[in-house]
């Protein structure tokens, strides 16, 4: 056998194609995804300068940034449940135009409540993006090749972020803040047109295992009953936090402070870590199918992104070479994270599988916004609140060393994680794969 199923159940003689229409159907989706993660990041290149423009304070600046994650993480539990019982199609097609009023919000109320609205409604559509992609995959793809897509699918959106970074800092320096969100929102509008005419309705092969196991309430309770769902958010949480925290927001202003670049080299420096998440994402996934394991994989990874992260914060000046080094070593060590996602799906019923998916992402998301603002009030604590701050190497290290501290909260939640795969080889059997 190939390996665990993390998919649907299917109708007798029926079954997932995984052929070229499948592909295309998951990549509408998965272009979503990237340009979710595209506006996500996007207020990492603008910081100083937004910061400037709202006349607020670090504190207020990273709590307005993170509201789009305080409305992202809770609205995971709506997700899988909507996405479980009224299709996909129904589902995303409205979130990417809730994107696009996130971004046109923000250029008509040009100031900081404007901005924390508009992030607010960015935060809405982007919730529905990972979660409808990887719901796609496991009904249009046999269960062998979820992890692999689940690597693809953060690769996409590791893309959409380096796009964010130099691409998005040579717009911003010719036209402007608005006429930069504006054209973020011109995306979402061709997107959900996209995803309106590729991705179907639930095809007929997909059928509940159980009409009254499959309800909404028993759905969703059977996730958050299962401890190893909560083990898995956490784990993901520490693996992700390097992006939610420094990649989204203050990481391009560390690396100027710490190699004394400009905003230009130092998006293009952010970008080396997105880029390691690009190339492991698929890679992780495919070591862990190959091994047959899902916990040693993510040990190594979280231990490896402790001892990264911790570097970060060590050397007091770095080159550009070795900064951007080092963010693509932190991307790929920590991008086993895409691992989480298919553990979630083993440790969970099939029927619930969206569920199991956004309930993970709301605990990877809501740790990474609480962090957010945190950063930024320990940066206002050290230069007293001025508005017009010059941080220093110092100032960063001691706001940033939640990163590696989260990492090793990690370590110790891997310890009590159960290994997963093939604890649903029965079903895969079912489907007649050998």
């Amino acid at each position: 056998m190939s390996g665990p199923v993390t998919g649907k159940t299917y109708a007798e003689g029926e079954g997932p194609p995984g052929n070229w229409r499948s592909w295309l159907i998951w990549g509408s989706a998965a272009v979503f995804y990237l340009y979710e993660f595209f506006v996500r990041v996007g207020p990492s290149v603008m910081e100083k300068d937004l910061q400037d423009v709202y006349g607020v304070s670090a504190g207020i600046f990273g709590f307005a940034t993170g509201i789009y994650y305080y409305i992202y993480a809770p609205m995971q539990i709506a997700v899988g449940l909507l996405l479980d019982k009224l299709g996909v199609r129904r589902v995303l097609v409205p979130a990417a135009i809730l994107c696009f009023l996130g971004c046109l919000l923000t250029v008509l109320v040009p100031d900081i409540v404007g901005f924390g609205l508009g992030r607010a409604l960015m935060g809405f559509g982007s919730a529905f993006a990972f979660v409808g992609c990887m719901h796609l995959a496991t009904v249009w793809f046999p269960g062998n090749r979820v992890a692999l897509l689940s690597g693809l699918t953060t690769t996409l959106g590791m893309a959409g972020a380096i796009f964010a970074q130099r691409p998005l800092v040579e717009l911003f320096n010719a036209v402007g803040w608005r006429e930069t969100w504006a054209f973020c929102g011109l995306g979402g509008v061709l997107i959900a047109f996209a995803m309106w005419i590729l991705i179907p309705k639930p095809p007929p092969w997909v059928v509940p295992e159980d009409e009254e196991a499959s309800t909404v309430l028993n759905g969703l309770k059977a996730v958050v009953k299962n401890p190893q769902s909560w083990i898995i958010g956490l784990i993901g949480s520490a693996l992700f936090f390097n992006l939610s925290v420094f990649g989204a927001l203050w990481g391009d202003e560390y690396v100027e402070t710490l190699t004394g670049a400009d905003d230009r080299s130092a998006a293009n420096a952010i970008s080396f870590l997105y880029v390691g998440w690009a190339v492991g994402g698929p890679l992780m996934g495919a070591i862990s199918d190959r091994l047959g394991k899902r916990k040693p994989v993510l040990m190594v990874s979280l231990i490896a992104t402790a001892a990264v992260s911790a570097l970060m914060l060590t050397v007091s000046h770095m080159s550009m070479w070795e900064c951007s080094a080092l963010l693509l070593l932190l991307g790929l060590v920590s991008s086993a994270q895409v691992i989480c996602f298919v553990c979630s799906l083993e440790h969970n019923p099939d029927w619930a599988s969206a569920t199991a998916i956004s309930f993970c992402n709301l605990v990877v998301m809501l740790i990474g916004g609480i962090f957010q603002p945190i950063v930024g009030w320990i940066l206002d604590l050290r230069t007293e609140g001025a508005l017009h701050p010059v941080y220093t190497v110092t100032d960063f290290r001691v706001a940033l060393l939640s990163m590696p501290i989260i990492a090793v909260i990690g370590i110790v939640a891997a310890l009590f994680l159960k290994e997963s795969y093939g604890i649903k080889e029965d079903t895969f059997e079912a489907l007649g794969e050998e």
